[in-house]
Formats: structure tokens, sequence, C-alpha cells
């Protein structure tokens, strides 16, 4: 028998019963496709929101990148500007300088060379009457002597003959207009080069505002920025071109700084001056960042303290010899010890209080490290101790100096200075010098000295340890005298050694301790520090060794300043000033007055946007359709606060003043100026700069500084 499946038997007696159930099924999927609708609402509404507020943050980034680009272009500007005003200072520091080394380099190298020939032609012995031990030192000094002289001789004449004519012409690069030279002045180098320079900042003055709108407008197209500009949309430098005596104070003003005052005039000191000078917020270069100052302090005593003196020199009384003419001095005497000791003393005791500075510029500086090279210290000699070539050029480059800032600002006329010609020998010098007709400019001796313990012709007289001489084999620096005038030595009553052109002067002066000559410090009674300190002789002998005369003429001293009337002083390269005539910056608020008109900057970025999911459902009610964003940016400088001084910088900062138009410096009020401007400004769209305008005028004041204080 088949058996009938459970399924369709169950299926049978359901169908055939009386009360079966109404069928459901479809109402759960009603309900389920309600809410799919919503949820996907709910997600698109998100999803929109957060790519709203992704674009808001993007608008955000884009106008922090076009306030800070467009302010960061003025800032690049300025510090072009400041960086060629000191470039432009130190080409016309340069201009004296270089134009007087050849006439000073010429010179010297033609006197050294005659001084170095007078010392080798001196014969030997120099003096036959002293022991051979003494007469060693005599000629080891003059020896020495000439060594120095030759030594610098070979320095200056290669030197000397690369910069004069016929190796090479000076005035090609530091004269205005150079002899012989066609075309238009200036025809110098260095001159050219500050004119350059000049064309530059003027380049910069008048193009930079344009370019920093060109820049912030790029930075917010890159930044995915529908539009974006920046606020002034004319920026403009706050610069004024001066005028070329304008550069006088950095080069040869005095400027000084106390610690609540300042002043700066055009001459009478070592230059750092600058003309616009405001103290304490603009200093200038010189002051601020080089920091080229002369200090001067005030000592404050509060008390004093006897210091027991230390062993090797004592205090000295007695003769100084019999020669005692003005003259220069280079070299070293036996009468002074080598060493550093020094008498009981008292020591005041206190502090040093520091009143101010003076600057110093570029043509000081300059002139300072020539000094330190040729000069040098007493610890340092110079390589060019035994010339005149620091005096020679010293004095030619401030004479050219004084020609390129005339006093008045009327030409100056040309000056003529000495020009040395040396006589070797005594006895012809002698003929020339007692003539009274004949001009005598200088007379040049060398000095050779022993300090003894014990006189000369003694047993101890040069044993070791009682004697110092400045003809020392170990440390020979024998005194070079160049003395005012004719001086005949015959006249100073001392004795002349033979027919030789060599005096000897001999003399005893007193001293408490020398350790040098083996004097050590002595008291009555003796032991007691507090005694009667005991003196004792040295005996000083000093050879005066003729070198010659110099009888030379005048040179005419040359102008690189020679521009012609019609160029003064248009034509001149002129320095960039900073603009105050609007009035100065003031203090460091960057929201006070002309401060926040010059230095502070909006930059407005602008996105037009729709929603990404269902556009249709999902529309703009705001009048700009997209998303605005400001941001605001100062221009500083932390050094001072002109055209000079190349650090210039660009910081974003907090947005302010964005209120009501009734306050003339918001930002709502400038957008209102700028609205017709930005018809002229090729880079802006004017409807973008209305809108930017409106958005701003709609938000509440208050809501505006909560909002978009960031």
């Amino acid at each position: 028998m088949r058996r009938e499946p459970v399924g369709a038997r169950a299926a049978r007696r359901a169908g055939s019963s009386r009360y079966a159930r109404p069928r459901r099924e479809g109402q759960v999927l009603i309900l389920v496709l309600v809410g799919m609708t919503l949820l996907v609402g709910v997600v698109f509404y998100v999803y929109n929101v957060g790519d709203q507020v992704n674009r808001r943050l993007e608008m955000q980034a884009a106008a922090d990148a076009v306030a800070i680009s467009g302010a960061d272009w003025m800032a690049r500007n300025m510090n072009v500007v400041a960086m060629n005003n000191v470039g432009i200072a130190k080409m016309l520091s340069l201009v004296p300088i270089l134009d007087a080394q050849p006439l000073a380099s010429e010179m010297a190298y033609h006197e050294t060379s005659a001084w170095e020939q007078m010392l080798g032609s001196i014969r030997r012995p120099v003096d036959p009457s002293v022991s051979p031990g003494t007469e060693a030192y005599l000629s080891g000094g003059v020896e020495s002597l000439r060594s120095r002289m030759a030594t610098q001789r070979d320095i200056l004449q290669p030197f000397a003959e690369a910069i004069n004519p016929p190796n090479f012409d000076m005035e090609t690069i530091t004269h205005w207009r150079v002899r012989g030279q066609g075309g238009a002045a200036p025809h110098g180098m260095l001159w050219r080069a500050a004119v350059t320079m000049e064309d530059l900042n003027r380049a910069a003055v008048e193009s930079c505002g344009v370019l920093a709108q060109e820049r912030a407008v790029r930075m917010g197209e890159l930044n995915n920025a529908t539009a974006a500009f920046l606020v002034p949309v004319q920026p403009r430098m706050p610069a004024r071109m001066g005028h070329y005596m304008d550069f006088q104070p950095t080069l040869m003003g005095k400027c000084e700084v106390r610690s609540n005052s300042g002043f700066c005039q055009p001459t009478g000191g070592n230059g750092g001056g600058i003309p616009d000078f405001a103290f304490p917020h603009r200093l200038g270069p010189w002051a601020r960042l080089h920091r080229w100052r002369d200090y001067f302090t005030q000592f404050i005593e509060t008390g004093r303290e006897w210091v027991p003196g230390t062993p090797g020199r004592g205090r000295t009384r007695g003769s100084h010899g019999n020669v005692n003419v003005p003259s220069r001095k280079v070299g070293r005497s036996a009468r002074s010890p080598n060493d550093d000791g020094r008498p009981g003393h008292w020591n005041r005791q206190g502090y040093t209080e520091r009143l101010g500075y003076r600057t110093y510029g570029p043509y000081s500086w300059a002139m300072r490290h020539s000094r330190w090279w040729a000069r040098g210290s007493n610890r340092d000699p110079g390589k060019l101790r035994d010339t005149y070539y620091w005096e020679y050029m010293s004095k030619i480059s401030r004479i050219k100096l004084n020609y390129m800032f005339p006093e008045g600002g009327v030409p100056a006329a040309t000056v003529e200075i000495h020009k040395p010609n040396w006589v070797v020998g005594y006895d012809a010098s002698k003929l020339i010098g007692d003539n009274d007709n004949n001009l005598v400019t200088s007379t040049l001796f060398y000095v050779v000295e022993i300090a003894s313990r014990y006189p000369e012709g003694s047993a101890g007289f040069m044993t070791p340890g009682s004697y110092r001489s400045n003809a020392d084999p170990q440390d020979p620096y024998p005194i070079a005298m160049w003395a005012g005038g004719w001086q005949d030595p015959a006249t100073w009553n001392i004795t002349r050694i033979g027919n030789n052109a060599v005096w000897k002067d001999a003399y005893v002066y007193e001293t408490t301790e020398d350790r040098d000559l083996g004097i050590v410090r002595e008291t009555i009674p003796p032991g007691d520090p507090d005694g009667v300190e005991v003196w004792h002789p040295v005996y000083m002998y000093a050879w005066y060794i003729f070198g010659g005369i110099d009888i030379g003429g005048t040179v005419e001293v040359s102008n690189p300043a020679n521009w012609d009337a019609d160029e003064w002083p248009e034509l001149l390269p002129q320095p960039v000033l900073i603009d105050t005539s609007g009035g100065d910056y003031g203090g460091d608020d960057p929201d006070v007055g002309w401060r926040r008109e010059q230095f502070t900057f909006l930059g407005v970025a602008r996105q037009r946007t729709e929603a990404p999911v269902w556009p249709q459902q999902f529309q703009h009610a705001n009048p700009i359709e997209g998303t605005i964003a400001i941001a605001q940016a100062k221009l500083f400088n932390k050094q001072s606060w002109g055209l000079w001084t190349q650090d210039w910088r660009v910081q974003l900062m907090p947005i302010t003043r964005v209120g009501p138009q009734t306050d003339p410096q918001s930002w709502t009020a400038r957008l209102d100026a700028d609205v017709g401007a930005a018809a002229s400004v090729d880079s802006v769209d004017q409807q973008e700069v209305e809108t930017a305008y409106q958005y701003l005028s709609s938000i509440d004041p208050d809501m505006a500084r909560v909002y978009m204080t960031h």
C-alpha cells in the first residue's frame, strides 16, 4: 500500500479546515524599505556634512596660505630693498678706501725701500769704542731693523705694482667718471653696481604689491579655492625714495644710543646711522644686526683694597735722557721691562655701568680692520708697522670720503697732500736742513738701547741677568723714530761716534725693582714690607743712528666723485626709506593705527561647492553658494623697523577687528573700500571682493569674535 507524504497530507488537512488563518507576507518589507530610505538619507546627510567640514578645513588652509604667501612676498621684497640699501652703502664705503690704495701703497713702498737702503749702508762696526759684546748687539739691532724694513718693502712692492698703472687703473673701479672713457656715467664699477642696486630697489617697490596679490591668488588656486585674494587688494610697500646724501650718516655720521634716548646726525662720527633713525625701534643694521658698537661706561666705586706688588717691576724716578723731541716711534725701549710685574697699589672696588654705545658703519669697520692688519697692537705687531702705509691710506681715504659727501652738498675742491722724498746720509741731509729755504718734513733715526744694572766698563757690564736690550737676538725690536722737521743730532748735547752717523746718549735713572736686571725689592729695615724702599741705579745707553730726511713735495688727491653739476644729485644712487608720512608704526601692538594699516594682511579663500551625494535634496541656503574662509598675517621686523635691516618676517595671527563697518580699520570697512579698487587689479574678481564683503557684513560682531578668532 502506497503511503501518502507527510507534507501532502498536512496540506490537505489544512485546506479543508474551516478556520484557516489569513496570509500576512510583505508587511515587514514595507517597514524595512521606509527605514532603509531614512537610513540612507541620514548617511547621505552625514557624508555631505563631513564633506562640507572637510571643505571648510581645506578653505581655511587655503586662506592661511593666501595670507602668508602674499605677506611673505612683501617681506621678501622689503628684505631685498634692505639688502640693496646696505649693499649700496658698502659699495660707497669701498670707493674711498680702494681709491686711496694706489697712492698710499706707492708712497709707502718707495720710502720703505729708501729706509732699507739706508740701514744697509750703515758702516760696521756701528760703535768701535765699545766691547765686542756690546757692538754685537748694536750691529744685530741695525740688521734687525734692516730686515724689518726689507720684509715690509717686499709686502708693499707687489701690491703697489699690481694696483698702479700700467698694470691696473683703479679709476675704472672707483671713479664716477673715468678719463678717456665715453658713454653715460657712471663708469666706475662700484658706482655702476650701486646704481644697479638702486634700479632693483625701484623695481621691487613698484612691483611687489602686484606680485604679492598674484602670488596670493595662485596659492589659493593651488589649494583648490574657486576664488582667493589678499586684502588690501592693492598692497604696497610703505616706502619712499631718499636722496644720495642720505647715505652720509651711514658712512660718517654720529649715532649714539643710551638706555632711554638716542640720536643720529649726518657727520661727526664713525657712521653706523641710518637717515630715518628713530629710537628705539629703527636703529639700523649696524647697531642691531652687526652690533658694531663702541660702548661707553661709568665706573661706580664702592670701596678700595690694597693689592701687594708682584715681582718684576718697581717704581722708577730720574732722567729720561738728553734726547727729548716729539716723534712717532715704532719699536720697544730697553728702559721698560718685558714682564707684567707691578708695585703695590690701591685697587678700586665697584662695578661698571654701561651707559650706552656709539655705532660705527662699514667705512669705519673696513678702516679698523686695515689698521689692525697694518699697525697691529702691542701684543700682535702689524704687517706694515714700521711704515706710514696706514697713515697715508687713512688720510687719503678720508679726503676722498669728503669729496663724496661735500659739506653743504657743494662739490669740494681737490686737495693736495705731502708726497715723501727721502735723502740718505747725514752730511747731505745737514746741507739741506741747515738752509732755511729748504723744507724738511721729518727726520728719521733708529735707536738701539741697553739698560744695565752695572755701568759700562765695569766687570759686571753685559753679564747674564744684569741687562736688557731692545736688540736682544731672541726678540729684537729696536726703535724707528720719525721726528718732525729738521732735527740735527749735533745739537742734542750727546756724543758722536767718530765720523759715523751715530750718536750715543748715556744717563741714569733709579728703580726699586727690576727682575730682568737682577734688582730685587729691598727695604729698610731689611725684610720689613712696610719699610722704606731702597732705590737702585739703572744705567741706560742709547745709540741714535741717523737715517735721513724727507724733503718731498705735494701731490693732488684725485676725486672719485667727479660728477658733473647736472648729474648731482639726481643720477647718483639713492636709498629707499620707510615711508612715515602717515605716521610711524608706534608700539608693539599690530592692531593700532598705521602699523595695522600697513603691516597686516587678510587672506580670503572661497570654494563654490554642492553636495556630492543627492545634490537636489542638499542645496545651499547661504548666498555665497559655497564655503568661505579668512586668515590674518602680520609683517614685522624683530631687529629694526626700517628698510635697512634684512630681518622682515611674516607670521599668522588671530583674526582681529572683523566687526562693524563703523570701525574704519576693520576688515569689513577695508573690503568695502577695496571693492572699487579690485576693478583695476587683473588677478582679482571684483565680484568676489563684493561677496566677501557681504559675507563679513552679515556676521554678527559678537559671533565673529568667537567664530573667527583662530
